[in-house]
């Protein structure tokens, strides 16, 4: 799948739920387990919520230069600036939030998100909270880790319920796990490509995603941006066409079925359909900082002809101390689309703002993180991730975490002396009885 072409993630993307859960998000209307998410389930990693479509010209699209050399076109120091600041962000540790707001009528309710993120030569540790204030409460606590061999997902109801699903292992080309979400919207707001599925973590390697936005653009050009800023502008073929066309319909509908009503499927897979005809084109302009290591100031996402589907604002930036690395505090991502999940609705105004604010950040490497997720005693877990579920009908096992057996043991071993001393009552009071009923035979004699 192509990546390149967009670096943020749409709603159920972005709060990353797993397909098959169940919980609030499922139920909530127009939310997260409804179309969106399984519109994310084909593995789009779109710049926001909004996926816009514009034909792609035939003869308009100007040449990157005279020899059609993309990377040429790109200045090498900033190609080995950005190469490096990815390098600093292999290991990483980030706190940060999310507030989403919705500014139309009948689309859900204002959400907040509490992330903690921590990467480590490709180890991942994520954990991020869902908090509606109108609530006044966290309504889920969603956990993502990956030991290098296996991708944990977990996550604890608003009633304190944990659920586990453990992927990849030794079932690395598990369906499924092309369509469980990976994404991490602060890293992205930086320029950095995260694997957008767990199937990705299997042979992830951190990469600049404005440079992989350059090697994969039909056109590039570069000019002053003004400001002392650099502006590049790239076409990119339309990532939801491109996905469509390498999707493998019959396998996503299996994959979905779970997690998405019948008619809702139905709809999908036509949409799919017909986007596989077209050939679409997405421009995306950025403004780069040379003097802050080619940071992302802002990004513009439009159709050929000019209209709409995304703005990003980066600002409050602070140098990192690591090479040429800078990151912004606050990041605004404003979406254009009324119907993102139909691909289709543009407005002038934005209809959906997130603000992205980053608390901390550190590059230290953590002792105190766990790349295996556990909840012990009573979790419910669904493993993809041995061989034991890889010959099972549905390629999973499911079950409850039994105790530790080592706590049984020590718990029977508790309980041996109070069982002993009433098994030698109950015998004595035994004992007892039948020499009464013995006396009173010899009695009555």
């Amino acid at each position: 799948m192509n990546r390149a072409s967009s670096n943020f993630v749409t709603g159920a993307q972005r709060v990353g739920l797993p397909p098959g859960r169940s919980g609030w998000y499922r139920r909530s209307s127009n939310c997260f387990f409804t179309f969106r998410t399984v519109v994310w389930l084909a593995g789009l990693f779109l710049a926001s919520p909004t996926i816009t479509l514009g034909m792609m010209p035939t003869d308009e699209t100007p040449p990157v230069n005279e020899a059609g050399d993309r990377k040429s076109a790109v200045p090498e120091e900033m190609r080995t600036v950005l190469a490096e600041n990815a390098a600093i962000l292999g290991t990483c540790d980030l706190r940060f939030s999310i507030d989403r707001q919705y500014l139309v009528p009948n689309l859900p309710r204002p959400i907040k998100e509490d992330h903690d993120f921590y990467l480590e030569d490709g180890r991942l540790r994520h954990r991020f909270s869902l908090f509606f204030p109108a609530a006044g409460a966290v309504v889920q606590t969603v956990e993502r880790a990956f030991d290098g061999k296996v991708f944990y997902y977990g996550s604890i109801n608003g009633d304190g319920s944990p659920m586990l699903t453990r992927l990849l292992g030794e079932i690395p080309e598990d369906p499924l796990a092309k369509y469980y979400p990976a994404g991490c919207a602060s890293l992205l707001v930086m320029g950095i490509d995260l694997p957008t599925t767990v199937s990705g973590w299997k042979n992830f390697s951190l990469t600049s995603s404005l440079l992989k936005l350059t090697n994969d653009a039909e056109s590039l050009s570069i000019e002053d941006g003004g400001n002392s800023l650099l502006k590049l502008t790239v076409q990119i073929p339309e990532p939801v066409v491109v996905n469509a066309k390498s999707l493998d319909l019959e396998e996503f509908e299996s994959c979905s079925r779970d997690s998405t009503d019948a008619a809702t499927l139905e709809r999908i897979v036509q949409r799919y359909q017909n986007l596989r005809s077209m050939n679409l084109l997405r421009k995306v302009e950025l403004w780069l900082d040379p003097a802050k290591g080619y940071a992302l100031k802002r990004r513009v996402d439009s159709t050929p002809d000019g209209k709409l589907i995304q703005t990003i604002e980066c600002e409050n930036f602070e140098s990192t101390g690591r090479g040429q690395l800078w990151i912004p505090r606050t990041s605004r991502i404003r979406t254009f689309l009324k119907l993102p999940d139909e691909l289709d609705g543009f407005a002038e105004e934005a209809v959906r703002t997130d603000t992205v604010t980053l608390t901390s950040f550190s590059f230290d490497p953590r002792k105190d993180v766990s790349f295996v997720i556990s909840y012990g005693p009573g979790a419910f877990i669904t493993d993809r991730s041995t061989a034991a579920a890889g010959t099972a009908p549905e390629g999973k096992v499911t079950f409850i975490e039994p105790a530790d057996v080592n706590a049984l043991r020590e718990a029977a071993n508790r309980a041996r002396p109070r069982l002993s001393v009433i098994v030698f009552i109950n015998v004595f009071v035994l004992f007892v009885l039948v020499g009464v009923v013995l006396w009173r035979r010899r009695a009555g004699r």
